[in-house]
């Protein structure tokens, strides 16, 4: 028996593969910032604290942004009922984050958390809505020639 993944499941395992990998980055990028972008100025502790946890918080956010929905949507659709659940997965992630790595892991610099969360949003609002971006942009040009 041949299994085959249908089109919106694939996209869904690209999706997937991206937001581990920028989630990761994002807080990485998080610390290369808040240390004058030189990975030599990186404190031993805070490197540290980042490698333990951020296996552990790229799995949560997973498992959230599965929980609202962010691997099943029709991205060419996309709306500001995506736009809501991207944001409150988000913020969920990250109040989840900031309480468990202060109370029981290491406190982190609040810049860490506020660079973090921006480059992770950014990075999930960018390619959700891209396609749609593209398509109006195209078509806006289109209209004007």
């Amino acid at each position: 028996m041949k299994f085959k993944l249908k089109h919106w499941q694939v996209i869904a395992v690209y999706l997937l593969i991206y937001d581990i990998v920028t989630v990761v980055l994002s807080y990485f990028l998080a610390l290369w910032f808040r240390f004058d972008c030189k990975i030599s100025s990186i404190p031993d502790d805070y490197a540290q604290a980042y490698e333990y946890s951020i296996l552990f918080y790229t799995l949560f956010v997973v498992l959230c942004y599965y929980f609202f929905g962010l691997y099943k949507g029709m991205w060419r659709f996309a709306s500001f009922f995506e736009l809501r659940n991207i944001i409150l997965a988000n913020a969920i992630t990250i109040v989840a984050y900031g309480a468990i790595m202060s109370l029981f892991v290491y406190r982190m610099p609040i810049s860490y958390y506020i660079f973090g969360l921006g480059f992770q949003g950014l990075f999930c609002l960018g390619i959700r809505f891209s396609y749609r971006f593209i398509k109006i942009l195209i078509s806006n040009t289109s209209i004007k020639q």
